[in-house]
C-alpha cells in the first residue's frame, strides 16, 4: 500500500557546536536573502506623471489618458498583484510597461487607470471595494459609452474578477466588455512548502526584518491563494492542505457564479503550456544554505497538497493546444518562454492589445 506524501523537518546539533555568540549571529543575519521573495515585482522604476489621481476606500488610481485626450474615453484599468504593504505606483507602471505595453496601450486610445492598494497583503475582498469605486467613478467621469476593460496582473487579476462578480451578484451594471488577467492563479497559487518553511526559518533567525518572506505567507491574502500551506518551519506531517481563509473565499466565489457572466474574459500566462517543467526528482537537493555556526538544506518534495477547487486539468499538462471551451475563459495566450511571473513580454502585449 502506497503511503500517504509527506513532508517531514529534522533538525541536528553540529559536533563539538555550542550555542553562536552575538558576533556570529551578526553575520548570519547579513547573509539570509532581504526583501519578499514570493510576490509581483512592481516596486521600482520610473513613470510618465498621471494626468489624475483618485483617493480610493484603500487604495490609489493613477490615470494616464490616451494619446491625444483630454479626458477618459476608453477605460482600460488595471490592478496590482501581491506584495507587502502599500501599492508603489510609478514602479507598477513600469513593471507592467517593460516591453511598452502600457505606451502601447494610450497610443492606441486607452486611457490606463492603474489601481494600487493601500495593504496588497489584505484579504482579496477588501482591495475588491477599491477597484469597484474605480470602476464607478471611471463609468461616471467617462466622455462617451465606450465599454471598458478591467483587469489585472497577478493576485490583481483575481481581485477584478472577484469585484465583476460581486456587482453583478448584486446587479450593478459595471458596463465592463472585456476582462483580463496576467499570470493571474485562478486555480490557486503555489509556493513550493519547503520553501515556506525556509521562510519561517529565516525569520526566527533575523525576527526584526520587515517585511519578513514569513509574514507575507501568513498574510490574508496569501492563505486565500495558496492551494497548500505549512504554518511554521518545524512541521513534519502529511502534505498540507488549503487554509480556512480559501476555502471561504472559494465557497464564495462558487456562490456568486465563479467568474462574471456579462464580459468577455481573456487570460494571458508567463509559462509555454506544453507541460514540460524542470526536472525535479523527489529527494534530490533543491537548497543547500551553510554559513558559520548554522545550515539549511532542503529536497524536493513527492507531491502537491490539495485544494478546495477541483482542476479540471493536471497542473503539468499542456494546455496550449487546448480549446478556451475546456476553461472559464473565452481565450487565453501562453508565452513563448518561460517567463518572470506577472511580466509582460512582446507577444502577450501583441497579444492583448490585439483584443482589447
Amino acid at each position: 500500500m502506497t503511503s500517504a506524501p509527506r513532508i517531514d523537518v529534522s533538525t541536528s546539533l553540529r559536533e563539538k557546536a555550542s550555542e553562536p555568540g552575538s558576533q556570529e549571529l551578526a553575520d548570519l543575519v547579513k547573509t539570509i536573502p532581504s526583501g519578499v521573495l514570493f510576490a509581483t515585482t512592481s516596486d521600482t522604476g520610473s513613470a510618465p506623471a498621471p494626468d489624475e489621481t483618485w483617493q480610493l476606500p484603500g487604495g490609489t488610481a493613477t490615470v494616464h489618458y490616451g494619446t491625444g485626450h483630454q479626458g477618459i474615453q476608453k477605460p482600460f484599468l488595471f490592478a496590482d498583484g501581491f506584495n507587502h504593504g502599500p501599492s508603489n505606483m510609478p514602479g507598477l507602471y513600469a513593471h507592467l510597461n517593460a516591453s511598452g505595453f502600457l505606451d502601447q496601450a494610450r497610443e492606441r486610445g486607452h486611457d490606463v487607470i492603474l489601481i494600487g492598494f493601500d495593504e496588497r497583503h489584505a484579504r482579496i475582498q477588501k482591495n475588491a471595494e477599491a477597484v469597484q469605486v474605480a470602476i464607478m467613478r471611471a463609468m461616471a467621469e467617462r466622455l462617451g459609452d465606450e465599454r471598458m476593460t478591467v483587469g489585472g496582473v497577478s493576485r490583481g487579476g483575481i481581485i477584478t474578477r472577484y469585484a465583476l462578480l460581486k456587482m453583478e451578484h448584486q446587479r450593478m451594471d459595471h458596463q465592463t466588455g472585456t476582462y483580463i488577467s496576467v499570470d493571474s492563479p485562478h486555480n490557486g497559487a503555489w509556493i513550493p512548502l519547503i520553501l515556506q518553511q525556509l521562510a519561517y526559518f529565516f525569520e526566527s533567525l533575523n525576527p526584526k526584518a520587515e517585511p519578513s518572506q514569513a509574514a507575507l505567507i501568513r498574510s490574508d491574502a496569501a492563505q486565500q491563494l495558496l492551494w497548500a500551506r505549512v504554518p511554521d518551519s518545524k512541521y513534519s506531517g502529511d502534505v498540507a492542505t488549503a487554509s480556512d481563509l480559501r476555502r471561504e473565499f472559494v465557497e464564495e466565489l462558487r456562490r456568486m457564479g465563479n467568474f462574471p457572466r456579462i464580459p468577455r474574459l481573456l487570460g494571458v500566462a508567463n509559462g509555454t503550456g506544453d507541460g514540460i517543467g524542470r526536472p525535479l526528482p523527489p529527494g534530490e537537493k533543491a537548497f543547500d544554505w551553510q554559513i558559520g555556526v548554522a545550515s539549511a538544506t532542503s529536497r524536493f518534495q513527492p507531491a502537491k497538497g490539495s485544494d478546495p477547487i477541483t482542476w479540471n486539468v493536471a497542473p503539468d499538462a499542456a494546455v496550449d493546444n487546448e480549446s478556451p471551451d475546456r476553461f472559464q475563459l473565452d481565450d487565453f495566450r501562453c508565452d513563448t518562454t518561460n517567463g518572470t511571473h506577472g511580466f509582460v513580454t512582446e507577444p502577450l502585449a501583441a497579444w492583448i492589445l490585439d483584443r482589447i
